[in-house]
């Protein structure tokens, strides 16, 4: 069962879209999302490639990641990985936590 629910907002449209992982990881200038093909019902985001800039919130993460997606996207051992390059971290407002 997915663990990681993430928001995505593109710069520009007033819609966010949300999804659900099983990994997240962060590794520097790379965001990662693993989602288990063998779960279904859960909802998983397909962004379309675009030069628009998205921003990322993991929850219970402390920062929004502000992203750009390379259309990077593939299945290898059942799990399904889609990356994208970070551009800059910014800290959650208390608030928005």
């Amino acid at each position: 069962m997915p663990t990681y629910k993430v928001t995505f907002e593109i710069a520009g449209s007033p819609v966010k879209y949300e999804a659900w992982y099983h990994d997240v990881i962060r590794n520097e200038h790379v965001l990662v999302m693993i989602y288990d093909t063998a779960c279904v019902g859960f909802p998983r985001t397909n962004l379309k490639p675009s030069s628009e800039d998205i921003a990322v919130l993991v929850a219970g993460s402390d920062a929004v990641y502000v992203t750009q997606d390379p259309n990077i996207s593939f299945v290898f051992g059942g799990q399904e990985y889609k990356i994208l390059l970070i551009k800059s971290t910014n800290p959650l407002a208390a608030a928005d936590a």
